[in-house]
């Protein structure tokens, strides 16, 4: 396994390919081009030879950075993937605080946030789909 932080990537179809398994908003190849071509996005991506086992997507809005979306390919779950994710994210922004949103009722996501010090901020009611909660997170750069 290899664990590729990058600015930027080249290949998008195992992300797309992930992204679809797990999220509602599916996507298509542009939109991985267009956050590819804005500066503020960055990828951190986790590689099992040729293919991506796990990706995360982080936004940097100058005074913080925003973890804009972690998944982990089906065969590479409960491996610890998103955790060395997490850490490579706090390794690169170590004097930066991380925010991220996740819905209510994403227990593995919270547990694997409440593990890698991310504690609970706010809720934004009834924020997705179906009347489910935003929990608003965040883990302090002392951390």
């Amino acid at each position: 396994m290899e664990v590729l932080i990058s600015e930027k990537i080249k290949d998008y179809d195992d992300i797309i390919k992930i992204h679809n398994l797990y999220f509602d908003n599916k996507w298509q190849t542009n939109d991985i081009e267009n956050m590819n071509s804005t500066e503020n996005y960055s990828f951190i991506i986790i590689k099992d030879g040729n293919k991506t086992a796990a990706y995360l997507i982080s936004y940097d809005t100058s005074d913080s950075i925003d973890l804009f979306e972690i998944a982990v390919d089906s065969g590479y779950q409960r491996q610890g993937m998103g955790t060395i994710l997490l850490k490579a994210l706090s390794e690169e922004n170590r004097n930066r605080d991380i925010f991220l949103e996740v819905s209510e009722d994403n227990e593995k996501a919270l547990l694997l946030y409440k593990k890698n010090n991310f504690k609970q901020i706010s809720l934004r009611k009834n924020y997705y789909k179906g009347n489910k909660s935003a929990i608003i997170m965040v883990r302090k750069y002392d951390n």
